[in-house]
């Protein structure tokens, strides 16, 4: 996978909702720093990144020295270089690289769950998964109430076939705990219709069309009742 823009480029689905992608600053003397087990780190740092032509990487590069010349006045501001310094690395396909600097932006904000998602990413790109696992899990456990990071857990569990009964189980959670977000809703709906689960795919779906009732709600909703029969 070689996305790694901020925020809504994570994932595929995830810009349909950015407006949750807010900031929450808590309190962060109660977070523990992130911790992968050696054994579980990418074996090879190294990898196909999405920027290949001589010309892209040496854009790269000079993007790469011009966040380094820069300090920053405000922690937002220096959690902004950190992650924009990895991401010009990963654009790259230099992982050892970027993983340092998103460790760097870690001890600036900890509880800023970019740091995971796109630390997830990476693993994900170095096929260390269960490490990219972990660090998604982390992204939910720092900010539960952001749908997206439940989101890019789901997708993640998507592309490497996990059984459905944890699919259906992250989804439940997610729906727990971001007040049962509209968008996850929907992917949940779509999710359930795809596993041929007619009556569940439609109360969710009925669900959605009472917060928003629109045309193309309803019309899911009619050939659901259809298919549920």
């Amino acid at each position: 996978m070689n996305t790694y823009l901020k925020w809504g480029s994570i994932a595929v689905l995830v810009a349909v909702i950015a407006g949750d992608a807010l900031f929450f600053l808590g309190n962060k003397s109660t977070v523990t720093f992130f911790a992968i087990e050696s054994n579980l780190l990418p074996r090879e740092w190294q990898y196909k990144g999405f920027y290949t032509t001589p010309e892209q990487i040496a854009k790269a590069q000079a993007n790469i020295k011009t966040f380094q010349g820069r300090v920053g006045g405000s922690t937002e501001e220096k959690y902004d270089i950190a992650v924009s310094i990895a991401q010009e690395y990963m654009h790259i396909g230099q992982g050892k690289e970027a993983y340092e600097y998103l460790l760097r932006a870690e001890k600036i904000d900890p509880i800023n769950s970019i740091t995971y998602q796109t630390m997830g990413t990476l693993f994900e790109s170095t096929t260390a998964i269960d490490a990219a696992e972990q660090a998604f899990k982390k992204g939910i456990e720092t900010q539960p109430h952001i749908a997206q990071n439940h989101l890019v857990l789901i997708e993640f569990y998507k592309r490497h076939n996990k059984e459905a009964l944890t699919i259906d189980d992250t989804f439940v959670k997610a729906l727990n705990s971001t007040d049962r977000n509209i968008n996850l809703l929907k992917e949940y709906g779509q999710w359930l219709e795809g596993e041929n689960r007619y009556s569940d795919s439609l109360s969710a779906w009925e669900e959605v069309f009472a917060r928003d009732p629109n045309t193309a709600v309803e019309r899911k909703v009619s050939q659901l009742k259809k298919l549920a029969k």
